[in-house]
């Protein structure tokens, strides 16, 4: 890992801020565990908002040494009898950090972006306090074009396509991936510790700490086409609560072994134990499993609101080709079979001779 995460430490405590998703808190905290090893005493304090999933991962964290948690608004106003309020909101924000920095004048912010961080790196910038601001993913967020737009702050970024989007130019670095500084475990014994054996070629299916729908259908879907696969596979699913039990009982009933599981934090052993990982195109499951080596296929979560798993997918694509594979769920969609032939090709499947030839003839066409 590169240690600018680590420059220029004084003693004075460090803030980190992210909130509501994994793709914000975890590189913040991969980030504190640097400077936790190379500065123990230091303090660390994490503020994100009071979402379940902020307290979770948060308080588990060894190098946090404390936790603030503030009320945000949920988003950015949409009819203007809303902008009292948000502003309102975001100016006491703002004021409480000037207050609280005034007084322990923090070595910098650590910001991931979000509606969290701008009242928190506002309030820095006030007081000429650094603000460390990663955007991480391939397209800047509106939170980044506001900040970079109207304040000065240290821009780093992981993918090079997003230097087009910002001025100043943002310095590339690697993605904080949180297993950087732990022992791989390899295939064999990565299968062993989630109970599976090395005879099969394994998939794994990973829709985010929430899981995929989408995914997990298309996985069910695609499987109940095509029983010929079971004798050469078998799975690692992380489904996400509501449909453990679908899945579960699927993999029973069609005797395929599966190590199933709504949210795994050793997130790791599957990326280990896996032959090719289908999932979605958040930045940080892309790098991990560019970290790991692992062929992948990559299903971009598209909503009317945001589009950047879209980017960063087509990115991975373009720099790793020969890992990524991206598929739209459009096109999933459109053409049924096109996943099991995505999936049959990188895993170079040799069907037994009972299975028709025009069948195997089709498993093996290139898309």
């Amino acid at each position: 890992m590169q240690n600018h995460y680590a420059e220029k430490i004084n003693g004075k405590p460090i803030y980190y801020v992210g909130s509501k998703s994994g793709g914000h808190i975890i590189p913040c905290l991969t980030m504190a565990q640097e400077v936790r090893r190379l500065y123990p005493y230091v303090q660390q304090i994490f503020i994100s908002s009071f979402a379940p999933t902020d307290t979770e991962m948060i308080n588990r964290a060894r190098a946090i040494d404390h936790h603030l948690q503030i009320e945000i608004p949920e988003r950015e106003p949409t009819a203007w009898h809303e902008y009292p309020y948000f502003m309102l909101r975001i100016g006491s924000i703002i004021a409480q950090f000037v207050f609280a920095f005034l007084k322990e004048r923090p070595n910098y912010v650590v910001c991931t972006g979000g509606m969290i961080a701008l009242p928190i790196a506002i309030a820095a910038r006030m007081l000429f306090i650094q603000v460390r601001w990663y955007e991480l993913n391939a397209v800047p967020g509106k939170a980044t074009r506001f900040i970079t737009a109207w304040w000065k702050v240290k821009l780093y970024t992981c993918f090079s396509q997003t230097a087009d989007y910002l001025r100043p130019t943002p310095t590339k670095i690697e993605y904080p991936v949180r297993f950087f500084n732990q022992r791989q475990s390899g295939q064999k014994k990565a299968l062993e510790s989630l109970q599976l054996g090395n005879d099969r070629k394994t998939i794994c299916v990973i829709g985010g700490s929430q899981g995929s729908t989408f995914i997990n259908q298309a996985v069910l879907a695609m499987l109940e086409r095509h029983p010929e696969l079971y004798p050469y596979i078998q799975i690692i699913h992380q489904t996400g609560l509501p449909q453990i039990a679908q899945c579960t009982s699927f993999y029973i009933k069609n005797k395929i072994p599966a190590a199933v599981c709504a949210f795994n934090p050793s997130i790791e052993l599957f990326y280990a134990a896996a032959d090719i990982i289908i999932c979605r195109s958040g930045a940080g499951t892309l790098f991990e499993i560019l970290f790991f080596g692992k062929p992948c296929i990559t299903i971009p979560l598209e909503t009317t609101a945001n589009n950047h798993q879209v980017a960063n997918a087509r990115a991975m694509q373009e720099s790793y080709g020969e890992l990524f594979t991206m598929l739209t769920q459009d096109a999933i969609l459109a053409d049924e079979e096109l996943l099991y032939h995505a999936i049959v090709q990188h895993l170079d499947i040799k069907f037994d001779c009972i299975i028709p030839q025009e069948q195997q003839q089709s498993s093996s066409s290139v898309y």
